[in-house]
C-alpha cells in the first residue's frame, strides 16, 4: 500500500465540507480570479518592457536573466527547507514567485512615480527611497501573498505556510527588480553592456542578498497566522499580523533610509550596509524560530497518544528536525546498510504525511488509518528496531 501524494491538502476551519474538496487555485474562489486578471494585465506589461529591453541591449537582458536563475535556483532550495514537516505545492510556490516577479514590479513602477513626485513637493526628496519603497513594495507584495492563501488555502494550516509564500513572492521582486537595474547598467556604460550589466549585476546580488526574501517572508507570517491561529484570539491574530507587516515595512525603511548615524565615506557606507543587514537576518531568524515553534506544538499535538508501532517518542524526537532525521538515517545507514536507510526514510515520509492528515480529519477517520497501514507496513520492512 503507498501513498504517492507527497503534499497532503490542508484546510483552515470551515462551516461545511465542501470546503474541503477544494484544491489549488478553484475556479470559483475570487482569489483565483482576482490573481489571475492582476497576472494578465500586468504579464502583458511586462512583455511590452522586455521587448524594448531586448532590442536595446540584448547582452545586458540575458546577462539579467541569468543572474536571476542562479539567485532563484539557490533561494528557492532555501526557502523550501524552512517548513520542516511538509513540502509545500510547487504550483503554490510559483504562483507567489510569479506575483513577485511580475505583478508587484509592474504596479510599483507606477506607484513609485506618484508618491516620489507627491515627496519631492513636500521637501522630502532625500527621503524618497525610504518611505516609498517599504510603503508601496511591502503593500503589494502582501496583497500578493494574500491571494496565494486564499487562492491556495486547502494547503494552508499554519503560519509557516505564509512565511514560505511570502518569502517566495519576495524572491520574484528581488530578482525582477535585479533584472531591470541590471539592463540599466548595461545601457548607461559608456564601454561595454555587458560590463555595465555585471557590475551592476554582481553588486546588486551581493548587496543585500535576499532582503526582499525576508522582508516578505515577515509580512507573510503575520497575515497566515491571522488566518490560521484559531486558538488565539482575534485581537492577539490582528495584532500579529500588523505588527509583523509593521516590522517588515520598519527593516524596508531602515534599508533604504540615508545615512545619518555614519561618516560620508566608503567605509562608512560599507558598516552601514553590514550593520543593516545584520538586524535584518536577525529579525528574520526570530520571526523564523517563533513560527517554528508553532510548527513543533502543532506537530506534538497531532501525533500525540499515538501507539508505538505507528511513532515511538524517539521517532518523535528525530522527526523534530532536519540534523535530527539526517543522524538518524545516518545511524541506519551504518546498522543496515543503505537500504535500511532508504527504508527509515521511507517511514520518516510517511508518519510526516500522517502528522499532515491528523490536521485534516480527525483520528480514526478512512484516510488517517490508511495512511497509518502505511506506516506500519514500512515498519514491517525494517531490519532493525527504530
Amino acid at each position: 500500500m503507498t501513498d504517492p501524494v507527497r503534499n497532503v491538502p490542508v484546510v483552515l476551519p470551515a462551516a461545511g465540507a465542501a470546503r474541503r474538496s477544494r484544491g489549488l487555485f478553484p475556479r470559483y474562489q475570487w482569489a483565483t480570479w482576482l490573481y489571475g486578471v492582476c497576472l494578465v494585465v500586468t504579464g502583458f506589461s511586462m512583455l511590452r518592457t522586455a521587448r524594448g529591453d531586448l532590442y536595446l541591449t540584448p547582452e545586458g537582458l540575458g546577462i539579467g536573466l541569468l543572474l536571476a536563475a542562479l539567485v532563484t535556483l539557490l533561494l528557492t532550495a532555501i526557502v523550501r527547507r524552512l517548513d520542516l514537516f511538509e513540502d509545500e505545492p510547487g504550483p503554490l510556490l510559483l504562483a507567489a514567485y510569479a506575483w513577485g516577479f511580475v505583478v508587484a514590479p509592474t504596479i510599483v513602477a507606477v506607484a513609485n512615480d506618484h508618491l516620489i513626485a507627491a515627496l519631492e513637493r513636500v521637501g522630502l526628496a532625500s527621503w524618497s527611497a525610504a518611505l516609498v519603497g517599504p510603503t508601496d513594495e511591502e503593500l503589494v507584495k502582501v496583497l500578493g501573498v494574500v491571494l496565494v492563501l486564499y487562492a491556495g488555502r486547502a494547503h494552508v494550516t499554519r503560519p509557516l505556510n505564509g512565511l514560505v509564500y511570502g518569502a517566495m513572492v519576495g524572491l520574484g521582486f528581488e530578482v525582477s527588480e535585479n533584472v531591470s537595474y541590471v539592463v540599466q547598467g548595461a545601457i548607461m556604460d559608456p564601454s561595454s553592456d555587458a560590463v555595465g550589466a555585471l557590475q551592476v549585476g554582481l553588486s546588486r546580488v551581493l548587496v543585500g542578498f535576499g532582503a526582499h526574501v525576508m522582508f516578505s517572508a515577515i509580512a507573510g507570517f503575520g497575515i497566515a497566522y491571522a488566518l490560521t491561529a484559531f486558538r488565539a484570539s482575534a485581537v492577539r491574530r490582528v495584532a500579529v499580523a500588523l505588527g509583523a507587516y509593521l516590522l517588515a515595512w520598519a527593516l524596508h525603511f531602515a534599508w533604504n533610509a540615508p545615512e545619518v548615524f555614519f561618516p560620508s565615506s566608503e567605509t562608512g557606507a560599507f558598516a552601514a550596509v553590514v550593520l543593516k543587514y545584520v538586524v535584518l537576518v536577525l529579525a528574520f531568524v526570530l520571526v523564523v524560530r517563533y513560527a517554528r515553534r508553532i510548527d513543533h506544538r502543532w506537530f506534538e499535538a497531532v501525533l500525540a497518544d499515538q501507539p508505538d508501532d505507528v511513532v515511538t517518542p524517539g521517532e518523535m524526537v528525530a522527526l523534530r528536525s532536519l540534523h535530527a532525521r539526517r543522524a538518524a538515517r545516518k545511524a541506519a545507514r551504518r546498522a543496515g546498510g543503505r537500504a535500511e536507510g532508504r527504508r527509515l526514510a521511507d517511514l520518516q515520509e510517511a508518519q510526516l504525511r500522517l502528522a499532515t492528515l491528523l490536521g485534516l480529519h480527525p483520528d480514526g477517520s478512512p484516510p488517517v488509518e490508511v495512511q497509518k497501514e502505511v506506516v506500519r507496513e514500512i515498519r514491517a520492512q525494517l531490519l532493525m528496531p527504530v
